[in-house]
């Protein structure tokens, strides 16, 4: 569950003096808790950065992980969808590829892309990335991080062990927006 918060403190505003608005993501008691982790190394590792969304603070509260990032202001998929001229779709998809280019130069896959967890709004033009709960760092056949860029990282290093040690292999997400090789289990 997600939910949209502001501070109690009435002096965290934005530069325009407006409060800050925070989502809080509430994760399931029943998650594992090395899921859990692995989704908040994945966050620290992506930092926020071209589209995708910054971890602000993550905490437990009488057993209830959860997650707290900056307010992104969006319009469901299907009230923007048909009223995109070409230009309008061609900086959706720029904007949404912007994100994923910075996911695959970390060595990170998403696993959940869907409408639904891009949050844009075509007013601002502004869109992030969200839901971070399925994504994995690529590892090689002995489940060591696979990108040079990071494989030294420790937090890469420990996400891997975790994947190891889980057996957290090719997670995917919704089945409508699988692709086939995945939704029909073939080897690599």
């Amino acid at each position: 569950m997600v939910f949209k918060a502001q501070r109690v403190d009435p002096n965290d505003a934005d530069e325009n003096g407006n409060r800050r608005q925070y989502a809080v993501k509430r994760i399931f008691p029943t998650i594992n808790a090395a899921f859990i982790l692995v989704e908040i190394l994945i966050l620290k590792l992506v930092d926020g950065k071209q589209n995708n969304t910054n971890l602000i603070q993550a905490y437990r509260l009488d057993g209830q992980v959860s997650l707290v990032f900056r307010f992104q202001k969006s319009q469901p998929h299907l009230t923007y969808l048909t009223s995109l001229d070409l230009e309008g779709i061609k900086h959706y998809m720029r904007t949404l590829l912007t994100a994923v280019e910075h996911l695959s130069e970390l060595g990170v896959m998403h696993r959940d892309i869907k409408p639904t967890n891009f949050l844009y709004d075509p007013d601002t033009r502004t869109g992030l990335l969200i839901d971070f709960g399925l994504s994995e760092v690529e590892v090689d056949q002995h489940g060591n991080p696979r990108n040079p860029a990071t494989k030294d990282n420790p937090d890469v290093q420990k996400i891997a062990s975790l994947q190891k040690s889980m057996k957290i292999k090719n997670r995917t997400g919704t089945k409508g927006y699988m692709p086939p090789e995945a939704l029909f289990n073939y080897p690599s």
